[in-house]
């Protein structure tokens, strides 16, 4: 083989090598794109889904040497009853509180009551007890928005077993964003107020038989340098974990903590600790006459435990 021969043999072989090398680092990757899950709820006429809500806090307020600590504990059963539905697919329904039970302790009086026991309605209830079986008229969309009925511009925020979803398919590690504005006092003695710009970031962190779970945490987006208005925020930043059914299109379990403190809320030498658990769990309809109001979801010690930061 003459020496041209060799040399063209030789870089033939050469360019296959680095052409086969760089073919196989251009080609596709193996891998399947990951799995996306379109996150919609779901009604149908009729339908009632019943929660049981435990609602636990605990505020101390420390001012000089003094120190009080003010519990509050809350177990009540909700539902959530549609009507019919729109052709945009949102549920004109119902929401219903069926049944509570509720106790506060204020400067070391212990009140306690229970909306089955009509004859002995504590002052500070008299508002929870009027709104019991009174059925409060709203529209939820597949989005989880809740909006007003036409006929009744009731606030419904307090009525909060839906929560925004994605509008596009997500595939686990995917996040998304609910902004929305919280008014507070700019001082103690002032009417005057200012909108805080907040955000709850939402992310899909497995799906496992059907059942979505989903991590949230709630944070203000406009700056705050002043602790009488951070202290108006302390129970509107919970953080926790949702499971949502993705075929039914219904949220089956939550659980949020608050653990916040503010410093100087008041004056110098003051303090706010607020701690809270906040549990709704779905429950059968034919299950709801046998739970116990008086056995929390969740032991409330937990409501104690430190909160780890976003």
């Amino acid at each position: 083989m003459s020496r041209i021969s060799r040399a063209a043999l030789a870089c033939g072989t050469v360019f296959g090598l680095v052409c086969g090398a760089m073919g196989f680092l251009s080609s596709p990757a193996a891998a399947e794109e990951p799995q996306t899950y379109q996150l919609r709820f779901k009604f149908a006429p009729q339908q009632a889904l019943y929660y049981v809500t435990q609602n636990d806090a605990e505020y101390m307020v420390e001012q000089a040497q003094a120190r009080e600590t003010v519990p509050h504990t809350s177990m009540t059963i909700r539902h959530i009853q549609v009507l019919d539905l729109n052709p945009d697919g949102s549920a004109n329904v119902e929401l219903v509180i069926d049944r509570a039970r509720m106790t506060a302790n204020n400067g070391g009086v212990q009140s306690l009551y229970d909306s089955r026991d009509a004859a002995h309605v504590p002052t500070e209830f008299a508002s929870v007890h009027l709104s019991i079986q009174k059925p409060v008229p709203a529209q939820l969309t597949p989005l989880g928005k809740v909006l007003p009925s036409a006929d009744n511009p009731t606030n419904v925020e307090q009525y909060d077993l839906l929560f925004p979803l994605p509008e596009q398919p997500i595939a686990v590690g995917g996040t998304w964003n609910d902004n929305f504005e919280v008014d507070v006092h700019i001082a103690t003695e002032s009417k005057l107020r200012r909108q805080i710009k907040m955000q709850r970031r939402y992310e899909l962190k497995s799906v496992e038989n059907g059942i979505a779970t989903i991590s949230m945490v709630t944070g203000p987006l406009s700056p705050l340098n002043d602790p009488f208005q951070e202290s108006q925020l302390m129970q509107r930043k919970p953080r926790g974990t949702l499971k949502f059914d993705i075929e039914k299109g219904c949220l089956i379990d939550r659980q949020f903590k608050i653990d916040e403190k503010v410093v100087g809320h008041s004056g110098q030498g003051s303090a706010l600790t607020v701690k809270v658990i906040k549990v709704d769990r779905q429950v059968a309809a034919d299950q709801i006459k046998h739970v116990n109001l008086t056995k929390p979801l969740v032991p409330v010690r937990v409501a104690e435990l430190p909160q780890p930061q976003p």
